[in-house]
């Protein structure tokens, strides 16, 4: 495994380099601080009392940063074994399943582990080497922030390690990860609005309040908030340390289901229909409904659901040709949500 692994690592080597000095250029051009003036109101004075406080223009780059690197590099591991013929060529080599999968996913980890931590290095330095160190209220947060984002990054990593894994072409693995990117959030304020349009039905109150911005994997990114609130002296909102834990749970049972589609992918599959429960199969009757809920204007959303759904059964099909099962599956959904407005609006 260990010349499997070092043979990957050559292979992206000018990449990784590549990302490296860019990311550096990028972190130098963006991140500044300054001191600033802000009010609060001050309830026993009767009047708001100004004070001054550390800002750190450009955190939010570190989060861009490895939230890209996340979620393209799966695709630069794993894109080479979604043809045939790479695909027998790399399976016929003397390293088990297991022991492959394992490299591919530590290839992809140091990838990420140098370009995030050059560029968190870079933001580093220029903060304690600024004339405004003085400022920051918790250096130890700037060292903290650093292990807590990169613990998310591998969370982030692995759920898309998974959904590239189980796709059998290129194309449709780039679909599932930028359509699962988005998905789970867009279904959570689909059934926002229609437990909205149904509330006298089903009286789902709690459903109003999830909060719809957390249910993107790249949330788990938004613990930086906590810590640089601590590094500039402001209140932390720990709150967002739950849902960085939670997609960690997420990332962890990706990384299981990695692992087991992996060694079981068969060279056979490759190039057809990606038939998988990570695939077309969940992601279009979800798009569908979700694209239902989307627009104010019922017709529009329905025309785009429609629109969605057989575009994307053509595609999962390889066919312009789709199933009457896609078709029932379509108008199933449209009559459902569209009833639902109708009856309980």
């Amino acid at each position: 495994m260990k010349k499997y692994l070092m043979h990957r690592l050559r292979s992206t080597m000018f990449l990784t380099i590549t990302l490296c000095i860019l990311a550096v250029i990028l972190v130098e051009l963006s991140v500044s601080m300054w001191v600033g003036s802000f009010y609060e109101w001050m309830e026993e004075a009767k009047e708001p009392i100004q004070y001054r406080r550390l800002q750190i223009e450009g955190f939010e780059i570190i989060m861009f940063i490895l939230g890209a690197m996340c979620t393209a590099i799966p695709i630069v591991e794993l894109g080479d074994i979604k043809s045939k013929r790479n695909a027998d060529l790399i399976y016929s080599l003397p390293v088990s399943r297991i022991k492959m999968a394992l490299a591919h996913y530590l290839s992809g980890l140091i990838q990420i582990f140098a370009v995030y931590t050059v560029s968190y290095v870079t933001m580093y330095i220029k903060i304690i080497t600024s004339p405004l160190y003085s400022w920051v209220q918790s250096p130890s947060a700037l060292i903290g922030g650093y292990f807590a984002l990169l613990g998310a990054g591998v969370a982030i990593y692995s759920i898309f390690m998974a959904v590239f894994n189980v796709a059998n072409t290129m194309i449709d693995g780039c679909v599932f990860i930028a359509v699962w990117a988005f998905l789970v959030s867009a279904f959570v304020i689909a059934i926002g609005k229609f437990n909205v349009e149904t509330s006298d039905i089903f009286k789902l109150n709690f459903i109003s309040y999830l909060p719809a911005e957390y249910f993107y994997p790249h949330a788990a990114l938004f613990i930086s908030d906590v810590f640089y609130s601590l590094i500039v002296g402001i209140k932390p909102y720990y709150h967002y340390a739950n849902y960085t834990i939670a997609w960690g749970v997420v990332g962890i049972i990706c990384a299981a289901v990695y692992f087991v589609t992996f060694t079981k992918k068969r060279t056979e599959e490759l190039e057809g229909p990606s038939d998988t429960l990570f695939g077309y199969r969940v992601i279009l009757p979800i798009s569908v409904f979700s694209m239902t809920q989307a627009l104010d204007d019922a017709i529009i959303s329905f025309v785009f659901a429609i629109l969605i759904g057989v575009v994307g059964y053509m595609i999962y099909r390889r066919s312009f040709k789709i199933k009457k099962q896609d078709i029932i599956t379509i108008s199933a959904i449209c009559a459902f949500t569209g009833l639902s407005m109708i009856l309980f609006s």
